[in-house]
């Protein structure tokens, strides 16, 4: 399903994507979407149209690919931050190590 998506809507078509990497962004983008079409097109107490239902459909599994994407984003952020602590910890411990060493050599 994921690969599906990918092939539909290629990171680089969405433009929402790039626009903003500001959660509070997305969250008024998200309710735009439902405030200008979700709830603008059906009315109440009615079965939607198939038009409608069509058109639904293609927004969400939109919604989900650059859901995906902005989601892989924030994993790669917490992935590099994750991996210079590490990098900072090991050379701390080198560090360590090396004044360690040098002590014993200085006996």
């Amino acid at each position: 399903m994921a690969e599906d998506y990918i092939k539909e809507f290629p990171r680089e078509e969405i433009p929402e994507f790039s626009a903003s990497k500001d959660l509070k962004e997305w969250i008024v983008e998200s309710h735009s979407i439902a405030k200008d079409f979700i709830y603008s097109e059906i009315e109440y107490n009615s079965k939607p149209s198939e038009e409608y239902m069509k058109k639904s459909y293609e927004m969400i599994k939109r919604r989900i690919a650059l859901g995906g994407y902005r989601l892989a984003e924030i994993v790669k952020g917490i992935k590099a931050s994750h991996d210079k602590h590490i990098k900072s910890i090991n050379a701390e411990q080198e560090s360590v190590k090396n004044a360690k060493f040098m002590s014993l050599a200085e006996q």
